[in-house]
């Protein structure tokens, strides 16, 4: 159980090759053959789904608003006592939303969109 609802595991077995795209997301069909079973579960019902493409451990992941990109390299602000910087990373798994960096930040790191210290720790 998870968050007090049940949790089933699957396996995508197909991905369409066509999809609809809203709002920077996109919308496809994917096929899941259950790992688990689906005894709990009634024809018709709907369920909410996460499929887990790819994930990263111990590693900064920000929103992309703080990624801004020069001459094909990423880069962010960093705050760095009482100082902005720009500081070249590398980045690696990424969503409409996110960006993992891994290389140039540190978890504990604090980013900053330009010089206005909105940060994001």
């Amino acid at each position: 159980m998870k968050n007090n609802q049940l949790e089933y595991r699957g396996k995508v077995s197909s991905i369409a090759t066509f999809f609809e795209s809203s709002q920077g997301l996109k919308k496809l069909e994917v096929t899941i053959v259950p790992i688990d079973s689906l005894d709990n579960l009634k024809i018709g019902q709907n369920v909410r789904l996460e499929v887990l493409i790819a994930q990263a451990d111990n590693v900064p992941v920000i929103e992309r608003k703080y990624l801004f990109s020069k001459e094909q390299k990423h880069y962010v602000k960093k705050l760095l006592d009482g100082e902005v910087l720009t500081i070249p990373v590398q980045i690696g798994i990424q969503n409409a939303l996110e960006v993992e960096i891994i290389h140039g930040l540190k978890v504990a790191d604090t980013v900053v969109v330009d010089s206005a210290y909105r940060a994001q720790d």
